[in-house]
């Protein structure tokens, strides 16, 4: 859960100031994910204007960073997840994909529990990637699909060295005995999710709270 490596950082620090280290390793971070965003839009939409600054903003900003940003080993993948959604797009539409690999590898890295959402948001996003292809031939959406499927497993190799270990520590937990849901649960109704995305709601940190969403204007 500490696997960032930004952690190597304190070995700079002495003992009695790692509690400050830790509050700018947040700050920066924050200002980190901002900057992934910025350059994510810029390069998306190929424009640099003011509107790329808010936006980018906002999402450093947002609820869910306001919420979470005491808990240091979750953060790193919000800032990395930019970066992957343009290394899908290189993939998919200039057949460039190692940006993808190697983002993805460093937030599994980074911290293995939010990559999987991260994972599972990468395989949407690359469905939507294709379908707003221009037509193509069904080979070359497979051709696609079959790349993306090749370095999604290679992310997940170069990340092996952690990720081999703490399964292995994990299976001798109570962890071990934990066992797939077998139906679904909705914790939280649709009206909620609109609801968080308004302006002077409340963030909520808590365990008993409505969800905490990346809208930036849920913080505002």
């Amino acid at each position: 859960y500490l696997s960032s490596p930004f952690n190597w950082l304190l070995v700079l620090v002495p003992e009695g100031l790692v509690i400050e280290f830790m509050t700018y390793l947040i700050v920066f971070k924050i200002g980190l994910a901002g900057l992934a965003m910025a350059w994510y839009l810029k390069k998306h939409f190929r424009s640099c204007n003011l509107a790329v600054t808010g936006i980018s903003m906002l999402y450093a900003m947002s609820a869910y960073m306001a919420a979470y940003s005491w808990n240091i080993m979750w953060l790193d993948c919000i800032w990395i997840a930019p970066v992957i959604l343009l290394g899908i797009e290189l993939l998919v539409r200039k057949n460039r994909p190692f940006l993808y690999a190697v983002s993805l590898a460093f937030g599994i890295v980074a911290n293995y529990y939010i990559a999987i959402m991260l994972c599972i948001f990468a395989v949407i996003y690359f469905l939507a990637e294709l379908v707003l292809l221009p037509r193509q031939k069904p080979e070359v959406y497979l051709r696609k699909t079959m790349v993306f499927g090749l370095f999604s497993l290679l992310a997940g190799g170069m990340a092996a060295f952690l990720l081999l270990p703490a399964y292995k520590c994990l299976m001798t937990t109570a962890s071990a005995d934990t066992t797939f849901p077998s139906s679904l649960v909705s914790y939280f109704s649709a009206l909620e999710m609109l609801a968080r995305h308004m302006m002077k709601v409340d963030v909520e940190i808590g365990l008993d709270h409505w969800p905490n969403l990346y809208s930036g204007a849920a913080c505002m």
